[in-house]
């Protein structure tokens, strides 16, 4: 039942005008006239009965047997959003805030603002707060044939803050009043963050001396002695400190220099 037949297909010289309907006995059922509104289709119906339907839900049909597939749509959209999977449907990002990108959270994507000592611009320009020059890299931001900077500033203090921390594309480093007292401490780069022969120039300028540390359970050195927090680099106040990286391995060697441009005695951390 509701197989379609055009007339000449059928026997015995039978003769409609348009098309018809033979059940599975051969018997004719309900007639399809040729006449056909516009834009709709034969569609089977739930009794096994070809049906006049439009196309309806996401796709259109017109005449022309072109298809139209509609806006799909979900709650509150607006120009610049993103859609994606949430846990259990689709859902839209709000992706278009000037300067944001997208950043994977472990289960999610969210859109943030590229924060630190980075700054992005709609236009993609990228700024390093403090720090002027020529950056390449994947992953870490290096120098190319050295870096010019002006000096970052840091404070040195009683615990690991961000303000203790002497990042790794700084060359020139400002020291700023201590926070407490003389065993407040600045901290190096890691290592590997920074490539042989990295160089940095650090002004003692606290007011009073301080110390100095590689980071906190690294087990990196300063003048062959691990310098991560039971021993420290003392620094002292009016001296500029160079110190440059020897390997990965053997750490940071480190001389003071005084106001006077005289190198003091080796200092061994303590």
């Amino acid at each position: 039942m509701g197989k379609i037949l055009q007339k000449p297909e059928l026997e015995g010289g039978f003769t409609v005008n348009g098309v018809v309907v033979v059940d599975a006995d051969g018997n004719i059922d309900a007639p399809v006239t040729s006449t056909l509104a516009s834009a709709k289709i034969y569609v089977g119906s739930s009794a096994g009965v070809s049906t006049a339907v439009a196309v309806t839900g996401d796709v259109a049909l017109a005449n022309t047997g072109a298809t139209t597939v509609t806006d799909l749509t979900i709650a509150s959209e607006v120009r610049g959003d993103i859609l994606r999977r949430g846990a259990a449907t689709w859902e839209r990002v709000a992706a278009k805030d000037s300067g944001k990108i997208l950043v994977g959270d472990g289960t999610d994507i969210v859109s943030v603002a590229v924060s630190g000592n980075a700054t992005l611009a709609s236009s993609g320009a990228l700024t390093v707060t403090g720090a002027s020059g020529t950056f390449t890299g994947a992953g870490l931001i290096t120098a190319s044939a050295g870096l010019s900077s002006s000096a970052t500033q840091r404070t040195p203090a009683a615990d690991n803050g961000p303000n203790t921390f002497i990042n790794a594309g700084f060359t020139a480093v400002d020291v700023l009043a201590v926070a407490n007292d003389a065993n407040d401490w600045i901290n190096l780069p890691q290592l590997s963050s920074v490539p042989v022969g990295h160089t940095i120039r650090i002004a003692c300028n606290a007011g009073t001396n301080f110390e100095l540390r590689t980071p906190a359970t690294s087990n990196e050195k300063i003048n062959n002695v691990d310098s991560d927090e039971t021993a420290e680099y003392l620094c002292t106040d009016t001296d500029t400190v160079v110190i440059w990286k020897l390997s990965n391995t053997d750490g940071w060697v480190a001389q003071s220099i005084t106001n006077l441009g005289a190198v003091r005695t080796a200092v061994i951390p303590d």
